[in-house]
């Protein structure tokens, strides 16, 4: 479980693709989510964790990593107006969380009032070097854009490092919400009512197939395929159960686990500790 980047030019395990689920994303109250690993910044001093952008026409979204310093990074995302600029941006202070640990990260973004973009690591908000600032123009959806997630739509921004767990979910995300997440929790098991899309992540399959809950398919420029969604959210007798399909990745992992430790984890059934399930 986990897509790895080089942080260099070309686009061997870049993905893109439609993802139709996205299209009015951003102009929407809304909450990204991801586990990141970076080993750098990226290609440029700045590698793309995710985009959907018109280029040349306006709209959508950019989340990147940013701001080396010595071993440590932050995070960064702008919202795009419809003439192609920045409609509205918040980029995080130098030393936000360190390379080579696996980083839960959340982009929280409200639409519906301030406009503002808040940023997350490790179930907490991180500090800014830019504040969220003052939207300029007029904030469009990339109905047309591309997805593409580990690098830059035009390339060139290359993400460093290993990204999993790629959710994007409508409406904002509380503290709780946030700092469950930072536990290590699933993404859509935080939150499985309001999750449109959701990106598990490997390297290892062969292939492109569908791979989120919405049915949108990404083409990958190497044919390395993804892990399949890992099950669906149902409830018994009051109770929410994750019921996998066929792998559910490990839960709550540890910054000292690897790529094929989490891939070699089995699958489970989430039930209230203090409760035995019987069939």
């Amino acid at each position: 479980m986990a897509r790895t980047f080089d942080g260099s030019s070309g686009t061997a395990n870049d993905l893109s693709g439609a993802a139709n689920a996205l299209d009015d994303f951003v102009t929407a109250d809304c909450t990204m989510t991801a586990w990141i690993k970076p080993a750098g910044v990226g290609e440029n001093g700045t590698g793309r964790i995710c985009v959907k952008r018109d280029t040349g026409v306006g709209g959508g979204f950019l989340w990147f990593t940013e701001a080396q310093s010595g071993t440590t990074c932050t995070l960064g995302a702008q919202m795009v107006n419809s003439s192609d600029t920045v409609y509205t941006q918040t980029r995080g202070a130098a030393d936000q969380f360190a390379f080579n640990v696996w980083t839960p990260v959340v982009l929280t973004y409200d639409y519906t009032s301030t406009k503002d973009i808040h940023l997350h690591a490790n179930g907490s908000q991180i500090s800014y070097s830019t504040s969220p600032s003052t939207p300029s123009g007029t904030q469009t959806a990339a109905n047309n854009g591309t997805f593409v997630v580990g690098n830059a739509l035009a390339f060139a921004r290359e993400f460093d490092g290993a990204i999993a767990w790629l959710s994007f979910h409508t409406g904002i995300w509380n503290a709780d919400q946030i700092a469950r997440h930072g536990r290590g929790e699933h993404p859509r098991l935080v939150d499985p009512f309001n999750c449109i899309s959701f990106y598990p992540l490997d390297n290892s399959q062969g292939g492109s197939e569908t791979c989120d809950i919405t049915g949108d398919v990404l083409t990958e420029s190497n044919s390395v395929g993804f892990v399949r969604s890992p099950g669906l959210m149902t409830s018994r007798k009051g109770r929410h159960i994750f019921l996998p399909t066929a792998k559910l990745q490990l839960l709550n992992p540890p910054s000292s686990v690897t790529e094929s430790t989490i891939t070699q984890q089995t699958a489970q059934v989430l039930l209230p500790k203090s409760r035995s399930y019987q069939k």
